[in-house]
Formats: structure tokens, sequence, C-alpha cells
């Protein structure tokens, strides 16, 4: 079963980002970088709590694009299956504030080092600046498979509401350095619906689970 979520994951993978990136034209390609924190809190009767932060660069990493603050309540009524809720503080470049309010389902298929989870999320935004709200659908794929300390990971995460908005593609690793403690070193290709340019995204995790 387990090979089987692998391979549909790879398909999909590869069928959404020729179909996303088909369009695409000559003109350059923009640059970020994403610095993340994220730690998380399980306890023995399924709920668990997270907080996770990001600050993250655009136009060649010159100026900053977003940074926002993300506080987490969850609850697994059965160890494969996670439900949670979340609030984002988000800061824009153009110096406005969004509220973003997320409802997530995921579930998770593991047989032995070989994870496959799929997410799907509701994405509620208010923009202070435009007094406007918008809603997404954010479904993620990701498989990934541990090594020691290494747990290098694909994922892609397709944004839609009516109609499609963007897909980001994700691959990197995890890497273990103390018991509770990791980073998260990847790269994010991320394609537009609303323009040809893609982004290219350098990232940098740090994990910690209490």
């Amino acid at each position: 079963m387990a090979k089987r979520l692998l391979l549909y994951f790879i398909v999909t993978l590869i069928v959404t980002y020729h179909n996303t990136t088909f369009a695409q034209d000559n003109e350059k390609d923009d640059f970020g970088m994403w610095a993340v924190f994220q730690m998380n809190k399980d306890w023995d009767n399924g709920i668990y709590i997270a907080f996770r932060s990001e600050f993250r660069t655009c136009d060649l990493s010159r100026k900053m694009d977003i940074a926002y603050l993300r506080p987490t309540f969850g609850y697994k009524p059965l160890k494969w299956l996670k439900i949670d809720v979340a609030y984002d503080l988000m800061f824009l470049s153009n110096q406005s504030i969004r509220h973003d309010f997320l409802v997530s389902v995921t579930g998770t298929l593991t047989r032995e080092n070989l994870s496959v989870s799929v997410r799907e999320r509701y994405q509620l935004a208010y923009n202070q600046h435009s007094k406007k709200f918008t809603n997404v659908i954010r479904s993620y794929l990701r498989a990934q498979y541990k090594v020691k300390r290494f747990t290098p990971y694909l994922a892609l995460e397709i944004f839609s509401w009516k109609k499609w908005n963007m897909t980001q593609y994700f691959a990197g690793t995890e890497i273990a350095f103390a018991k509770h403690s990791a980073f998260d070193i990847f790269y994010m290709y991320n394609s537009f619906a609303s323009k040809p340019q893609a982004q290219h995204t350098a990232g940098l995790g740090y994990l910690l689970k209490l």
C-alpha cells in the first residue's frame, strides 16, 4: 500500500509540474530565501500544539516578502489521522497585515522507514489594507524516507479556489543533530497562475520537538 501511494505521489508530482510550467516563458524567474522555526509538543492523549515562524525574501532576495507567526492546536483521533486549527499573523511586503485562519486534516501512512502523508487545508484570509476576505484550499502531498539521521523528502502543495492559483514543489532533507532537534534544508520551486515567472527558493529551518 505504501509503495502504491509513493508511486501515485511521484506521478502526481511529475504531471502537475508539467501542467503548471508548460506556459512559462523566458522571462527571468525570481529567487528568495525562507528562514523557518518550528516547535511541536505532543501529549499521550492525542492533543498537540505547535508554533511556527517564517521570514521570506523575494526580488532576488533583496527585500522582505512575508513574515508570519503561527500558533496551532490539534488533536489525533487516530494514530494516522490528525486535525488542527491555526492562526497566521502575517506581515506583507507592502506593509499591510493579513490574518489567516486555517483548518487542516492530515492522514499519514507509515511502513518501516517510508512515510506518505496527504493534507487538506482550508484557509480564510483577511487583509487589513484591502478589507477583503479570500478563500484558499491547499492540498499537500509529502513522501519521506528516514535513513539514520537524515530524512529526505519530496512534497508539493497546490493552492486553489474555483481555479488553480499556484503550486509549490519541495525537495529537501531533515537532519537530526540532537534527540529533539533537527535542521530542515530544502529547495522550493513555485509556479503561479497569475504570472509567467516562477520563483526559486532556498530554505533553512530549525525543528524542535518538546
